[in-house]
């Protein structure tokens, strides 16, 4: 499985504009419907599991979530719906929920087994540990900018 194939200009939203953190994994939820990527109970099933176990990450130079959920037979394709956000959203802290992110970018993982998931959080990890990287997906100009940073920063 290569990033290639899992991000998609089709489930990639520049500067979305939500109020919530809810609300961005709804909107993201909406994008990797539309395209085929899910079934719709997947997004309740993210927005349950991001309220039991947050998924908000404190970088060095920005906050991100990767909400996700355990598939259910309602991942139709393997996809990450990625979003950088027109302004930060509250999503809870990963390594203590009672805290809040700022968060300005989502990744919403729709993959199918959960070796997949365990895989992809690991690349997303080591890759967000480098802050170039993040700046330069923060100051990206459009999408293919951005995608392309993604892609070649997830080996």
């Amino acid at each position: 499985m290569s990033e290639q194939t899992l991000l998609h200009e089709d489930i990639t939203a520049f500067d979305m504009d939500t109020l919530s953190s809810v609300d961005t994994i709804k909107a993201l939820g909406k994008v990797l419907e539309e395209n085929a990527y899910i079934d719709k109970s997947y997004i309740d099933s993210v927005v349950e599991r991001e309220e039991n176990f947050p998924t908000g990450l404190v970088l060095a130079n920005a906050g991100i979530a990767i909400p996700h959920a355990s598939p259910n037979n309602n991942v139709l394709k393997n996809g990450i719906a990625a979003a950088r956000l027109k302004n930060p959203v509250e999503f809870a802290c990963m390594e203590d929920p009672d805290k809040k992110v700022a968060v300005n970018m989502v990744f919403m993982l729709a993959l199918a087994s959960s070796t997949e998931h365990l895989e992809i959080l690991k690349k997303l990890f080591i890759a967000f540990q480098n802050e170039d990287l993040v700046n330069n997906l923060l100051n990206s100009k459009n999408k293919i900018e951005f995608l392309t940073l993604l892609v070649n920063n997830l080996k």
